[in-house]
């Protein structure tokens, strides 16, 4: 073909391709994560022919199983676009020739084919279930192998993270009549939830030879005591803060991460109540594409609201 021509004379090969209206619309679902007609033919025989690089743009609303062109050694980036409107092309081509740093992150788990066939469309279920095989849904709950975790995203240039500052303890005020142990999980209502602010400062360093940008994630990880508060599955993780900075080359810059504690902190019980959980707590800084941090913070009753440093 003329494609297949074209990409075994270039230096390097880009290839666009994904969905369009006709496939997903408002009021109109997409049977299937996999590319249309025969475009994963087309990527095949591009990728076997080319000199070089070779960059596939992938156009589309929501994730699609592109497992395939992960094994191909000549498919060097992949940019996910979504549908992008008349400056489209024009930020693209920056982000190809390298005149823009790309520092995007993948807002959902992309699932592989598989997570579409062994779940119905109407199956409304978050947390997985062994029994009926059903594998969890969002980064949250989700046990399968994602072709793409939520929070994916590169850089030309490579960054690295550090904790400057971040509470170890958080002492929890209530109501002394509740007469609550230093076990039991504590309802938000009962706390000055106001005045329970988790501030963390991180250092991000540029490692490359050019500024970029670089978002912080921060995840917390539920203790092993949640399950029986919530009568079953708690999640892996869960998003609880995030920002971005700009960072020059070779530079180091910092940023402060907040979130509130009765809110990121706590789970639903059985009862409909959110609820706080005494005990150590892990927070995960970065994603998976990222160098990961791990902090510790101890939740524990305490005769004020402060939070320890």
């Amino acid at each position: 073909t003329a494609a297949v021509k074209a990409a075994s004379e270039a230096d390097v090969t880009v290839l666009v391709l994904g969905l369009d209206q006709t496939v997903e619309a408002e009021g109109l679902d997409r049977v299937n994560l996999t590319l249309p007609g025969y475009q994963e033919k087309l990527v095949k025989d591009v990728t076997n022919a080319a000199k070089k690089t070779v960059v596939l743009v992938i156009m589309a609303a929501g994730p699609i199983d592109i497992s395939f062109a992960k094994n191909l050694s000549k498919i060097r980036a992949v940019l996910w676009v979504g549908y992008p409107g008349e400056a489209g092309g024009d930020a693209i081509a920056q982000v190809i020739f390298g005149d823009y740093n790309p520092s995007g992150r993948v807002p959902e788990t992309w699932y592989s084919q598989e997570f579409a066939e062994k779940v119905a469309m109407t199956d409304m279920n978050m947390r997985p279930n062994s029994t009926s095989g059903f594998p969890g849904r969002s980064y949250r709950f989700y046990t399968g192998k994602p072709i793409y975790k939520f929070g994916h995203g590169l850089s030309y240039s490579s960054f690295s993270t550090f904790v400057l500052s971040a509470p170890s303890t958080i002492h929890i005020k209530t109501n002394p009549i509740l007469k609550l142990n230093k076990t039991t999980p504590i309802d938000i209502s009962t706390v000055n939830c106001q005045d329970l602010k988790v501030r963390i400062v991180i250092g991000v360093k540029n490692h490359g030879s050019r500024s970029g940008s670089h978002v912080v994630l921060v995840f917390w990880i539920p203790p092993e005591s949640s399950k029986s508060l919530v009568g079953g599955t708690v999640p892996h993780t869960q998003l609880v803060g995030f920002e971005r900075v700009e960072v020059g080359r070779s530079m180091t810059e910092k940023v402060t991460v907040e979130f509130d504690v009765c809110k990121a902190l706590s789970l639903v019980d059985t009862d409909g109540k959110r609820k706080l959980i005494p005990g150590y707590h892990k927070l995960v800084i970065g994603s998976n594409s990222d160098q990961q941090i791990i902090h510790h913070l101890n939740v524990r009753l305490a005769g004020d609201s402060t939070v320890s440093f």
